[in-house]
């Protein structure tokens, strides 16, 4: 398989991942997921992991019922699949969430999805950060909205 499509795929593999979570179509995660993909999930002080691409679709379906909003995301191919770091707002709650999802991919799906999540930020936590750690770089962030 040539680099540029590995980028290819990787790249529509990020773009469905990002989009469907946006849409708040987490059920149709488990296209894009091969039928013994494996999620490893690791919000604050907790981690547990599901396996098969229903499970998994089923537990994004949940995750924002009321929406996400995508407000800043990039993201690096890897020699099987891609790091994505990604941050936004729980649209139904306020809530802000900054994530970072390693994506292994085969056959140009998902097979194995490891995220990393803040957990909510509500507005007081976020004034909170900017008072008692300003960040140093001018790397944007969603808590700016």
């Amino acid at each position: 398989m040539s680099t540029q499509t590995l980028t290819d795929t990787t790249k529509a593999a990020v773009e469905t991942f990002i989009a469907l979570q946006e849409s708040n179509r987490g059920s149709e995660l488990a296209e894009i997921l091969t039928d013994d993909a494996v999620l490893d999930l690791n919000p604050p002080q907790w981690r547990f992991q599901l396996q098969g691409a229903l499970p998994i679709a089923e537990a994004f379906a949940q995750s924002f019922p009321g929406g996400y909003r995508t407000v800043g995301c990039q993201w690096e191919p890897t020699p099987s699949g891609a790091v994505v770091e990604y941050d936004g707002w729980d649209t139904a709650n306020d809530r802000y969430y900054r994530h970072l999802a390693v994506l292994r991919l085969a056959g140009g799906r998902i097979s194995r999805l490891t995220l990393y999540c803040t957990g909510p930020w509500d507005q007081a936590a976020i004034d909170r950060q900017r008072a008692d750690a300003p960040m140093v770089d001018s790397e944007p962030t969603g808590a700016t909205r």
